[in-house]
């Protein structure tokens, strides 16, 4: 084989073109003879004579094809045996046996003319969204795995828009993610987008203004001050009960230890951070289970 290598060097170019284009078509060709083989092998079930339980055990065992190949090709075979017309689109390098293998659930005696055209010289992604739109799945749930001490596997279902932003996103950033790791342009895109979150939430600037003493019996809490309680608290409800401080992180609310209603402020000393359910529980505290009010600004970034 490295000498077979070493015979390229000494081609032209337009040699070497042709003959890379002449070794596809006969690996090609090869393929779909291979696959025509192995259907009629496996309709005499000779594996078996060879000692061998499966034809997926003779293709691997006995013909050393990668499991991924031996699985592709018997596959191939066994639907082009249900749908001859396979065979001649093999040969001729319209399909290729993975996307036979993507196609062969959705296939049936009505559509598979029109599917196996629709499908010639299509890439693989394409012909999964081919299969897709024949055969829609439920939304697989929302998974955050741990993988390790730094690193997550992450599972979620989005809907078209938002994948045809992330391709978008994808090909504009292929300069410096050559292989489009959707995980790096999540981390791209959040470092974007909290910047704007924390300014919403928190009034996070980079010249914080100071608190003016005209606003200090107004119920509207200020940029500074949420920046401060927001800092002071850690980003975690501050509210404190028998077993420790609560440690909910997510739908926090400003909340009035002492309730505007009766006199308090809306300056750092008295507003601290709670998490919706103890923003409520304090509220039904001070003012009865079934008061309206609640005691922090209207909504989390009121």
């Amino acid at each position: 084989m490295t000498q077979e290598h070493l015979s390229f060097r000494h081609l032209t170019n337009l040699a070497l073109t042709a003959e890379v284009t002449r070794l596809a078509t006969h690996e090609q060709h090869t393929t779909a003879h291979l696959v025509a083989a192995l259907a009629e092998f496996d309709a005499r079930r000779l594996y078996l004579a060879e000692g061998c339980s499966s034809l997926f055990v003779y293709c691997t065992r006995v013909l050393h094809l990668s499991e991924h190949a031996a699985y592709s090709r018997i596959q191939a075979a066994r639907t082009a045996t249900r749908f001859p017309l396979i065979f001649d689109l093999l040969a001729g390098g319209d399909v290729t046996v993975t996307n036979v293998e993507l196609l062969a659930p959705v296939l049936t005696e009505e559509n598979h003319q029109a599917l196996l055209k629709e499908a010639r010289h299509r890439p693989k992604r394409e012909v999964e969204m081919l299969v897709a739109r024949l055969n829609p799945r439920p939304d697989a749930p929302c998974i955050i795995t741990p993988l390790g001490p730094d690193r997550f596997k992450v599972q979620f279902t989005i809907t078209r828009e938002t994948h045809d932003k992330l391709r978008h996103a994808q090909d504009l950033l292929r300069h410096v993610v050559p292989n489009g790791d959707p995980g790096v342009i999540l981390s791209r895109a959040l470092d974007a987008l909290l910047p704007a979150l924390e300014r919403a939430k928190y009034g996070k600037t980079r010249g914080p203004r100071q608190l003016s003493a005209s606003r200090r019996r107004s119920r509207h809490i200020t940029r500074a001050v949420r920046r401060a309680v927001w800092e002071r608290d850690g980003g975690q409800c501050a509210f404190v009960g028998a077993q420790g401080r609560c440690t909910e992180k997510g739908l926090l609310e400003f909340h009035h230890v002492r309730p505007f209603a009766v006199g308090g402020h809306s300056d750092a000393s008295n507003i601290e951070l709670r998490c919706r359910a103890h923003n409520q529980y304090e509220a039904d505290v001070v003012f009865g289970g079934a008061s309206v009010a609640r005691e922090a600004s209207a909504a989390p970034w009121g």
